[in-house]
């Protein structure tokens, strides 16, 4: 399908807003993991270096199950921005797929204008890295000080 003028124009408004909304959804999982990685850290640390004889068996637990609810929360909120993410990165690649950015010879003699790995974005394939590296952080911080917690 050959786009017309009217069409092109509303795909010259849609890249970049499309764009621009699936890199905020990237910064503020980033925002998210950083922050609330560093908030348990912070908690665990605190409590561990205390001025008292240290965490009694009730705060163990109590800041046990917290970070637990709180990870948990935190994953959800992980797992509906990806959902959204997902839905922009297929606008995305729609709108490339119009504007012919991946074949060969339509911009540049003999190769495609963007990246071939590209072409994937969007895609039920496509794994966008701030996701996993999300979850992976989650999981690891909240192992690592519930584990201090009961160790130390």
């Amino acid at each position: 399908m050959l786009a017309d003028n009217s069409t092109i124009e509303l795909l010259k408004i849609l890249h970049p807003a499309m764009a621009s909304l699936a890199q905020e959804l990237r910064q503020t999982v980033e925002r998210l993991t950083m922050t609330g990685c560093g908030g348990v850290l912070l908690v665990t640390g605190w409590l561990l270096s205390g001025q008292r004889a240290g965490p009694t068996f009730r705060d163990r637990l109590l800041v046990s199950v917290a970070m637990v609810i709180f990870v948990g929360i935190a994953t959800a909120v992980t797992g509906t921005l990806r959902k959204r993410y997902r839905g922009v990165a297929m606008a995305i690649r729609n709108i490339n797929s119009v504007e012919r950015v991946h074949e060969v010879g339509a911009f540049l003699e003999g190769r495609p204008l963007y990246p071939p790995d590209w072409a994937a974005y969007g895609s039920p394939t496509w794994r966008e890295p701030i996701f996993r590296v999300a979850y992976i952080s989650w999981s690891v911080v909240a192992v690592f000080s519930i584990t201090a917690l009961w160790i130390l």
